[in-house]
């Protein structure tokens, strides 16, 4: 659990980073869901994956971006 609250921390920090830390932490915690057959936990895990990979594309590539802090370049 401090894995995730620290991802959701680093998320805030660096949204890109934080975002793919949130990825690879669902991969953990699919390991362990598959590991004690609870499928439930891994249906749980891949939407989480799912949604944190929207996610970084949203930010990344869509409106989101305008209101993250970026800039929009002044004429020379």
């Amino acid at each position: 659990m401090a894995v995730s609250v620290f991802g959701l921390w680093l998320t805030g920090r660096n949204p890109r980073v934080g975002w793919v830390f949130a990825i690879c932490n669902q991969q953990l915690w699919l390991t362990y869901a598959l590991l004690t057959h609870q499928w439930g936990f891994a249906v749980q895990s891949v939407v989480f994956c799912l949604m944190y990979g929207r996610n970084l594309w949203r930010w990344r590539n869509g409106p989101l971006r305008q209101s993250c802090g970026t800039r929009p370049r002044s004429p020379p």
